[in-house]
């Protein structure tokens, strides 16, 4: 039997040099929401920063924000963290390296997966190589099939019907239905208004963006109680105090 676990999934933080204080009071914010709310874990579904070319400072402000979290924390990047030039530094790259090892980033490009929670709780998490109609964000999705276990997993990309058009990272579902089976939640960041659907038995979740900047400060708790009483609500933090 799976223990009930509470999780906080955010996305699309875009955090930005030029807006550090917003930046710093937006990873505040989740931190003591998280704590306030019981979160076990932190989900980032991309858009971590809000381009790939920060300097060091900042991106080491934003790390000792981060090793602030006493719940562990999966991140993975967004096409706003893609380093698209050379010339750019790569401030998730950056940043993964800076944290301690209960943080994890997942950037590779074919996937990895992460245990938290002495095990009870799998996250797979892929990064994101190009930002174009042919990345797929679940490609090579893992789940595990383990009454014991939790089955999470976090994209970031376009939630679409169809791979017809110009859209870039589509997430077609049925393309993946026969892994999602076993996969309870699936965090979503790309956009920055919040959506909730079911897709078969799992949940499927747009937290919105947390960015005080470009966002409403939207972010999901998610609460996964078995048989089959999953949850997940809506809330936004307040302002910076």
């Amino acid at each position: 039997m799976r223990p009930p676990t509470r999780l906080l999934h955010a996305s699309d933080l875009h955090l930005h040099w030029q807006q550090c204080d917003p930046a710093l009071d937006c990873l505040r914010g989740l931190r003591d929401a998280a704590a306030r709310l019981g979160a076990q874990a932190v989900l980032i579904a991309g858009d971590v920063f809000d381009t790939a070319d920060q300097p060091a400072d900042f991106v080491e402000a934003v790390a000792k924000e981060v090793e602030l979290f006493p719940q562990p924390m999966v991140l993975i990047p967004g096409n706003y963290d893609i380093r698209y030039s050379a010339d750019e530094s790569d401030a998730l790259g950056v940043l993964a390296e800076l944290l301690p090892g209960r943080h994890r980033v997942l950037a590779d490009g074919e996937g990895e997966s992460a245990l938290l929670l002495d095990g009870a709780l799998h996250i797979w998490g892929r990064g994101m190589p190009e930002h174009s109609p042919h990345n797929d964000p679940l490609r090579g999705v893992v789940s595990v099939e383990d009454t014991a276990r939790w089955s999470v997993a976090i994209a970031h990309g376009e939630l679409t019907r169809s791979r017809r058009g110009m859209r870039s990272s589509p997430i077609v579902l049925d393309d993946h239905a026969q892994a999602l089976r076993s996969v309870h939640y699936l965090a979503l960041g790309h956009h920055d208004d919040s959506h909730i659907e079911r897709f078969g038995t799992t949940v499927v979740c747009y937290s919105g963006s947390a960015s005080s900047v470009l966002g409403s400060r939207e972010f999901a708790v998610v609460d996964l109680v078995d048989p089959g009483g999953d949850t997940v609500e809506i809330h936004r933090l307040g302002p910076p105090t």
